[in-house]
């Protein structure tokens, strides 16, 4: 049966795989103090990566370099909404917009206050701030970046389902896979267009999509998590959640999907079901 063993066991298997390389950033902390530019850079990256705490470290120290840096207030806003704090996010554009109000023709400033507004159930104001997003970046592509470009896309799609307008919203995932074609932001689209098959309750149309994610790409392991979240929270299919996240071993071993099978066998256990069998699922004799 799986257990917390098992699940311990495999925190343990992660520990003797080869570990994470180390942050390209120095220690922020034992360096002498960088520019203003060269810290939004690397609070940039951190907030990439999904580190939010020396993100938003190294943002406060930058604003205590200068406090009317719009492009901190921005980046603080981009790190409260990871930080799923709408009423700070609110309170940073605000105060990016006090410090310097041509922040407003920044695409940016629209997807960051769309996001806030969509959070808060405001859908019509905030579908308003992403065509205005998208008109000025169609006026200068060139100062959105591509990952910036195709999060305008994903939350537009967002907020049309929302909205209960899904044909707009496939046309607009439509738009999304032309611009990231070929690109790593191309899976954050596929994801957008299995969350609208599974609004139009198409559950295997979703699977099917998430699963045509090739072993070898990039993708493979988000889509094959995301398909694992739709196996437990709509069909309710504890084996077959457990299987995604078997088969993301077996086909990328590392101390990340090791520890992503042992909070998946953890988190399965924590229901009043039966505890699920292994028979039948297997994973190269690690166990």
């Amino acid at each position: 049966h799986i257990n917390s063993r098992h699940a311990s066991s495999l925190m343990e298997t992660a520990g003797t795989l080869p570990q994470r390389p180390p942050s390209p950033f120095p220690n922020h902390a034992a360096c002498s103090l960088p520019s203003l530019s060269l810290q939004v850079d690397m609070a940039r990256a951190y907030l990439a990566m999904g580190e939010l705490e020396p993100a938003q470290r190294i943002l406060s120290e930058a604003l205590r370099l200068d406090p009317t840096s719009s492009d901190c207030q921005l980046l603080m806003a981009r790190v409260a909404l990871a930080q799923e704090n709408y009423k700070l996010a609110h309170q940073n554009l605000e105060q990016a917009l006090s410090n310097d109000f041509s922040v407003r023709s920044s695409p940016i400033y629209h997807l960051i206050r769309a996001q806030v507004l969509s959070n808060q159930g405001s859908l019509d104001e905030a579908h308003k701030q992403l065509e205005e997003a998208l008109k000025l970046e169609a006026s200068s592509p060139a100062a959105v970046s591509l990952t910036d470009k195709v999060s305008i896309y994903l939350e537009l799609i967002s907020v049309l389902s929302k909205l209960g307008r899904l044909h707009e919203a496939q046309q607009t995932v439509a738009l999304a896979q032309s611009v990231a074609r070929g690109s790593p932001e191309e899976v954050r689209v596929l994801i957008a267009n299995s969350e609208i098959l599974i609004r139009r309750n198409d559950l295997d149309g979703a699977l099917r999509l998430l699963a045509s994610v090739a072993k070898e790409s990039p993708a493979y392991i988000q889509a094959q998590v995301f398909r694992a979240s739709v196996y437990l929270t709509h069909r309710h299919d504890r084996r077959a959640y457990a299987q995604c996240y078997l088969d993301l071993v077996t086909s990328h071993p590392s101390p990340s999907t090791f520890v992503l099978l042992g909070e998946a066998y953890m988190r399965i256990q924590v229901t009043s079901q039966p505890p699920l069998s292994l028979t039948g699922m297997k994973l190269g004799g690690r166990f």
